[in-house]
């Protein structure tokens, strides 16, 4: 039941990120539920496809289906608990690399499993840390990095959003000093269409969290009035 929970925490997660609709357009031609063992729930598919965005869509010819579709039933076995580790639960992918792709289907369904792992562990954690998925970091910091934008900027550190909640999951944890130094990895260059740079707007941002976080503690610090 617990762990019915947690993938439930975690797809609303990913709904709430916008994960979902990016699986939702594609199309397999099987029962997802044929390999489930009995009594298991449905692999949630819209959640898992967020783990493996990086893997082919087009079939291998070897009746297995796209490594993608593969890559999210291997996604269910981790989650269903029908897997020792992240490896066993890939066995099934090819360890050939794949022309145009990074890595093998294999090495990145293993990268997806354990980054699914780390999120179940989280999902019921209200302070996701640094290493945790994008789409729980989104649900938990997203608000305070609103005015970033979800443009990837080319320099293979993601969007200035995603940044910004890695930058929040610091701050929360108390990871880094100031709002500066959580920051310090966005852009000082301004942005088309943005207010300000991607490391103002974050260290504007975890300023805002690090007064909420403040006064959390002192409401949490006051006496509960009496009858």
């Amino acid at each position: 039941m617990k762990s019915l929970m947690k993938i439930a925490a975690l797809t609303a997660a990913l709904a709430v990120f916008g994960a979902a609709p990016a699986y939702a357009d594609h199309r397999e031609n099987h029962d997802p539920g044929s390999n489930r063992p009995e009594g298991k729930p449905a692999p949630a598919g819209k959640a898992y496809g967020w783990y493996c965005r990086a893997e082919s869509r087009k079939r291998t010819g070897d009746g297995k289906g796209t490594p993608f579709s593969q890559c999210v039933r291997a996604m269910a076995r981790v989650a269903n608990g029908d897997a020792d580790n992240p490896r066993q639960a890939c066995a099934g992918l090819s360890k050939k690399r794949v022309a145009g792709e990074r890595g093998t289907p294999f090495s990145q369904c293993v990268r997806g499993a354990a980054q699914l792992r780390r999120d179940l562990e989280a999902a019921d954690d209200p302070t996701p840390g640094p290493a945790t998925g994008l789409p729980l970091k989104a649900k938990a910091y997203g608000h305070y990095c609103r005015a970033e934008s979800r443009k990837r900027t080319g320099d293979g550190k993601g969007t200035p959003f995603s940044q910004c909640v890695t930058a929040m999951a610091k701050v929360a944890n108390d990871l880094v000093e100031n709002p500066a130094r959580a920051c310090a990895g966005l852009s000082r260059k301004p942005a088309p269409g943005m207010k300000g740079t991607p490391f103002r707007q974050c260290v504007r941002a975890a300023a805002h969290q690090i007064r909420d976080m403040k006064r959390e503690e002192r409401e949490a610090g006051q006496p509960e009035p009496t009858a």
